[in-house]
């Protein structure tokens, strides 16, 4: 199974792999200038190259990691096996004019830039300017792209990549990991991987700012999965979508992976001996991530989660299931299943719970992305870019 209107035309492919559930851009020169060892001043990066980052693949997955005055958009090639830190000039003052109300129609707007029918991979929101970033990829899956949306839909356009300043990062264990999902949190940067032969996974941390040619700590893990029946099972399964949350005073990776167990780990945990064996919470019976973010709202993390089965949901997850307070976990986890959800009922959960366990939003969602602590962002059915209350 395989997984950006501003368009990084580039090749790449993501494969998810759980144990049995259910245009094209030439890029770049080595001969790019700018090689220092010191931050570039306003910007995320150290010692970046300026230019075209890769010539091979496409964009597998991207995330934006954030300081208080500068943002670096962390594109995942799957092919080069690599990560690519790219400096995105973001201003504060153009946040009123960047704002979201709504923008009908946002597909086919999408679709006349790119030239292709679009199908939604990610979207996040520029912290400081308030520009919207989404990732998109053709229905073959070999060309995808990103576009950035302005001036609350009145500039939908491609990114642009033919001369950029970024870094390259990457992997120290495994040169062969492929990216599920990237998150940034507290100066770190993570990325859930793995090997291309699915047989290892785990995750792969570096600190900003990010040096160009730098290296990941890479950190192994063993998913156990429980939600079968009853049955207790280990597998090689990735942490398929995956985001950083502060929960109390927690720093912590949450999500959810194929078929579709929660999980949730305190960061410091990365830094144990051996393979860390992950710990499932709470599980969905079934189904695929598609995007996950945590948010601080109420006096409360949640963990957001937009989750395909009979059809594309949209859920809060309460904090319970996340602070690693649970003692039902593993074999003994949770099914969840929000009250009343009818056509939840064969994608997952063996109980009925009601919001102060799990919430469903009523909009069948094509994307979300965190906007605030009051509000997320939505592509919803009707094909509407648009900010949706928690």
């Amino acid at each position: 199974m395989k997984r950006i209107i501003g368009i990084l035309s580039v090749f790449v492919s993501v494969i998810f792999v759980f144990g049995g559930c259910g245009g094209e851009n030439g890029i770049v020169s080595s001969e790019d200038s700018n090689n220092s060892n010191t931050p570039n001043a306003g910007s995320m990066l150290s010692g970046a190259l300026t230019g075209q980052p890769f010539s091979t693949g496409k964009i597998d997955n991207f995330t934006l990691a954030s300081g208080s005055d500068s943002v670096a958009l962390v594109i995942a090639n799957n092919t080069t096996n690599k990560l690519y830190a790219i400096d995105i000039p973001s201003n504060s003052a153009d946040a009123a004019a960047n704002t979201i109300t709504t923008v009908n129609g946002i597909t086919a707007s999408i679709q006349t830039v790119v030239g292709y029918a679009p199908t939604y991979m990610n979207m996040f929101t520029n912290p400081i300017s308030k520009e919207v970033y989404i990732l998109v990829e053709n229905s073959g899956q070999t060309s995808s792209s990103i576009v950035v949306v302005k001036n609350n839909g009145a500039s939908i356009t491609e990114l642009d990549l033919t001369s950029v300043d970024y870094s390259q990062l990457n992997y120290t264990s495994q040169p062969d990991f492929n990216v599920h999902d990237l998150t940034y949190g507290n100066g770190v940067l993570y990325a859930s991987v793995q090997d291309g032969s699915d047989s290892t996974q785990g995750v792969a941390k570096i600190s900003s700012p990010f040096v160009h040619n730098s290296d990941t700590t890479d950190k192994l893990l063993s998913l156990f999965k429980s939600n079968r029946a009853g049955n207790y099972m280990a597998t090689l399964a990735p942490l398929d979508k995956m985001v950083y949350g502060k929960v109390g005073t927690s720093h912590r990776l949450m999500g959810i992976t194929e078929c579709a167990p929660g999980f949730s780990f305190d960061v410091g945990d990365l830094n144990t001996a051996g393979t860390m064996n992950v710990t499932e919470y709470f599980y969905f019976d079934s189904g695929l991530p598609t995007k996950v973010f945590s948010v601080n709202t109420s006096g409360k993390t949640y963990l957001m989660a937009l989750h395909r089965c009979m059809n594309d949901f949209t859920v809060r997850v309460d904090e319970q299931y996340l602070d690693g307070s649970k003692t039902d976990i593993n074999a003994n986890a949770v099914g969840v299943r929000p009250a009343g959800a009818v056509d939840f009922l064969a994608c997952g959960g063996t109980t009925d719970f009601s919001e102060a366990h799990i919430k469903k939003y009523t909009d069948n969602n094509k994307m979300i992305a965190y906007l605030s602590d009051t509000q997320f962002m939505t592509i919803d059915s009707s094909d509407v870019l648009k900010p949706v209350n928690f």
